[in-house]
């Protein structure tokens, strides 16, 4: 743990100083772009759902960050809506009667 907090503690202040818009060439491993800013916020998802994997896999529940919790949530509906529509994932979060698709899970 004292490892990844060293780690986060030098990440913070270089990501403070980057442009969220520029884009990171992802050759070779993807013939794509993508933008700093959503590059960081899929990260996180990553993280706080394979974090929540590991700890279901030795039985406990650990709870992620708020802010990381927040971004990751942010980003699976915002992954729903561009999927099936801003409308259907209002009604899935809102009105189960209404539901016209199976939106969630997103992964």
């Amino acid at each position: 743990m004292t490892r990844l907090q060293s780690r986060l503690d030098d990440l913070v202040p270089k990501l403070a100083g980057e442009q969220l818009d520029r884009l990171l060439d992802l050759r070779p491993i993807l013939p794509a772009a993508i933008r700093l800013g959503d590059f960081v916020r899929t990260r996180v998802v990553e993280l706080v759902v394979h974090g929540d994997d590991v700890a279901a896999s030795i039985a406990i529940d650990a709870d992620p960050p708020p802010d990381a919790a927040a971004v990751a949530a942010d980003v699976l509906v915002e992954t729903a809506a561009r999927n099936h529509g801003a409308l259907t994932v209002l009604r899935a979060l809102t009105r189960r009667e209404r539901c016209t698709a199976a939106v969630f899970p997103v992964l």
